[in-house]
């Protein structure tokens, strides 16, 4: 059997013992991944310390996480100003924050996990083969399906159920997920 959990790439990376990387952050919150991005090379932006604040505006090392809360990034954050010199010690903890916000959660799921896995064998995995193991395949074989379809108190054959195999065939593999 296989479970419909809807969990971010960055959990199962976390689950498995692997990084999250800004590609993770960027599938799940794309708007701080670019900052995070922007952040770090500020420099390439043609970015000077003297227009920095024009730029970016009076930032202190406080972000959101992602229910929305401003969570200080160190202690005394939200009294430290961010600078064109602290930039990328910014962007490296607003990047950190995100990855590790649910560490408690994915604790809990680790946990639970293994009590049916072997812990060491998440390591084996990576965190697509444990999403796989877990969900299933998301794909949808639409030969098979309509191998194994059954239809009651109505014929294979009839209109309405051949328009339904069209209409399945002409979609993509997220919508037909979500059919």
């Amino acid at each position: 059997d296989v479970l419909p959990l809807a969990l971010s790439r960055s959990t199962w990376r976390l689950l498995v013992g692997d990084e999250p990387t800004i590609e993770d952050l960027a599938a799940a919150d794309v708007a701080t991944a670019e900052c995070v991005r922007q952040l770090s090379d500020v420099e390439a932006l043609g970015v000077t310390a003297s227009d920095f604040e024009d730029c970016f505006g009076e930032l202190n090392f406080v972000y959101h996480n992602s229910s929305g809360e401003q969570v200080p990034l160190l202690e005394g954050g939200a009294d430290m100003r961010v600078t064109f010199e602290n930039a990328k010690r910014f962007a490296k903890l607003i990047e950190h924050m995100r990855a590790h916000e649910a560490a408690e959660h994915v604790g809990c799921l680790r946990a639970g996990m293994a009590t049916v896995v072997p812990i060491g064998c998440f390591a084996l995995w990576t965190w697509r083969d444990l999403e796989a193991r877990v969900c299933g395949n998301p794909q949808i074989n639409l030969e098979l399906l309509r191998k194994k379809a059954y239809y009651e108190g109505v014929s294979e054959t009839a209109q309405h159920v051949q328009f339904m195999w069209q209409v399945l065939e002409a979609m993509d593999d997220e919508d037909r997920q979500h059919f």
